[in-house]
């Protein structure tokens, strides 16, 4: 899920953007943001079955979902409309937990 990110990231950064890309250039950045974004999706569905069954270690994952939406940035971004749904399936969990609710 951090490859994921950090290739959504990219494409959501505003200072990665360039004004002179060629036409050749933008379906194929194109092609790999919805690449990207499937895979994403893919990784956030496998991660909560994972989550559920107990094949992942909760507090360490839960504490990273909460790493990745502090430093998504700004609310303006992209790339936090993408987390916020990821740390809305876990609400439940964060507030039972004393550490993860503050």
């Amino acid at each position: 899920m951090r490859d994921q990110q950090v290739k959504l990231q990219e494409h959501y950064n505003p200072s990665s953007s360039t004004t002179s890309a060629s036409p050749t250039s933008s379906p194929v950045l194109l092609d790999e943001h919805k690449l990207a974004h499937k895979q994403w999706m893919y990784c956030v569905n496998l991660s909560r079955h994972m989550y559920e069954e107990g094949l992942v270690e909760r507090q360490e994952f839960l504490n990273w979902v909460l790493d990745s939406v502090e430093r998504a940035g700004s609310p303006d971004g992209g790339l936090l409309r993408l987390l916020l749904p990821l740390a809305l399936q876990y609400l439940n969990e964060f507030s039972q937990s004393e550490l993860l609710a503050r």
